[in-house]
């Protein structure tokens, strides 16, 4: 009878383990099949993070000669003792350069969810037609696009997207029209439609809580051929306006781009914003609560203050440093991380084009939370860097090796264009800085 139940038992025991076991393979192989399945999306890059590229500035010259000095542009041959592939300082980029950042950023980055193009596609110094533009302007579009599957690209007006470079108002609406040509599977009809007015538009990405707006600001620069009849290029600061208001509606942060920012961008000559534009526009940043300002032109890595009509900071715009190292400076880009519609973080890639005769590496400078010791990019947090820059020698020192990726530069422009509250005190404070620089700070 006993050995009858144990039998029975081991029986009984041995049916359990067995439901127990499939019960075991019923309930997990599916979710291991979802691991698995998860695991290989991420390492093919098929899911978007919340991290968006920064491209700006990248000036492809189709001319470029790698045995050129740079005092010919890099367009004549000399018997130079060494040749530059990639880039030479004081050039515009060849197009292995440009090459080699795709590659970079397409093995090295996860997928981001939108790539943001700041604008200057060609070279300077290349004098191209219209037609012949349009065809450049729609392959930088797609080798951008090809980067990740279904990430879109954002396109910004530079300067040299214009002919005439920086146009002009008589013909910027056959420059708008000529760019959009090249745009039809990157922008929608509705952004196309404002595009072809004034090269501006918005896009919403509401599962992030986020207006990107998109600005041409070449149209507002002062050596155009402005009269005072011209009260606002193609109606786009009172678009700016009601966009920013109907975005602030939604519950909407609201994140604008642009080509080239308000203020003192550059040391010789600045081309800045016509003050009765950029009154305006600091007046429109004053009044809504801006989650950021990003822009390019400079070439520099700058943070640099829009101020308000009482002279105060009203927020500070970021300016991404150049692929181009036309300015003597390393080329570079940008890799922005955001938490519900707010930039908390950047990482600066640079590649250190000094090396002679090497093949050209790409890394990582900085990212911003660590080397200014904030915690994100808000406004507040950003003001606080420049103040840190502004108390602390040895940190603006960081600084001005940051402004051109990596390249050392003097001081005395960076440190005036952080300290000054207006043009007028900015060129004060130049003509100071080389009697009296120890004093300064």
């Amino acid at each position: 009878m006993s050995d009858s139940i144990s039998r029975e038992s081991l029986i009984s025991n041995s049916t359990n383990k067995s439901n127990i076991g499939k019960y075991i393979v019923v309930v997990l192989f599916p979710l291991f099949v979802v691991w698995v399945f998860s695991a290989k999306i991420m390492r093919n890059n098929l899911w978007a993070t919340d991290d968006f590229i920064f491209i700006n500035d990248i000036h492809i010259d189709y001319l470029y000669d790698p045995h050129a000095p740079s005092s010919t542009l890099c367009r004549n041959s000399t018997n130079h003792s060494y040749t530059k592939k990639y880039a030479r300082y004081g050039c515009d980029s060849s197009l292995f350069l440009y090459e080699s950042m795709l590659k970079y950023i397409k093995s090295s980055l996860r997928k981001p969810f939108m790539i943001v193009f700041g604008g200057d596609s060609i070279s300077y110094w290349n004098f191209l037609n219209s037609s012949q533009l349009q065809n450049h302007f729609r392959w930088v579009m797609d080798s951008l696009g090809q980067l990740y599957s279904n990430t879109p690209v954002i396109p910004v007006l530079g300067n040299n997207e214009f002919i005439p470079n920086y146009g002009n108002y008589e013909s910027d609406r056959d420059n708008f029209r000529n760019i959009a040509g090249s745009l039809s599977n990157i922008l929608s009809n509705d952004e196309l439609s404002t595009f072809n007015i004034g090269g501006y538009y918005f896009r919403d990405f509401k599962e992030r809580n986020l207006r990107i707006i998109v600005l041409n600001s070449i149209a507002m620069i002062k050596d155009r051929n402005y009269n005072v009849s011209i009260t606002d290029p193609h109606g786009q600061l009172e678009w700016f306006e009601k966009q920013c208001e109907n975005g602030s509606n939604l519950g909407l942060n609201i994140g604008v781009v642009m080509h080239i920012p308000t203020g003192v961008t550059f040391w010789q000559g600045p081309k800045v914003w016509h003050s009765r534009f950029s009154d305006k526009f600091n007046s429109i940043v004053s009044k809504y609560e801006i989650s950021f300002i990003l822009s390019a032109h400079s070439h520099t890595d700058l943070l640099l203050p829009v101020f308000n009509n009482n002279n105060s900071w009203s927020h500070i715009s970021l300016v991404s440093p150049s692929l181009s190292p036309s300015h003597n400076n390393n080329p570079g880009f940008r890799l922005y991380k955001m938490k519900n519609g707010k930039i908390i973080d950047y990482t600066q890639y640079i590649a250190d084009i000094s090396r002679v005769n090497q093949e050209i590496k790409w890394e990582i400078e900085y990212s911003f939370r660590s080397a200014y010791q904030v915690d994100d990019l808000a406004f507040p947090n950003i003001g606080k860097a420049i103040n840190m820059l502004k108390a602390k020698r040895h940190e603006m020192f960081k600084y001005l090796q940051r402004v051109m990726a990596g390249v050392p530069n003097d001081d005395s422009y960076f440190y005036c264009l952080l300290s000054a509250n207006n043009q007028t005190e900015y060129s004060k404070c130049q003509s100071m800085m080389y009697r009296s620089f120890n004093d300064v700070y």
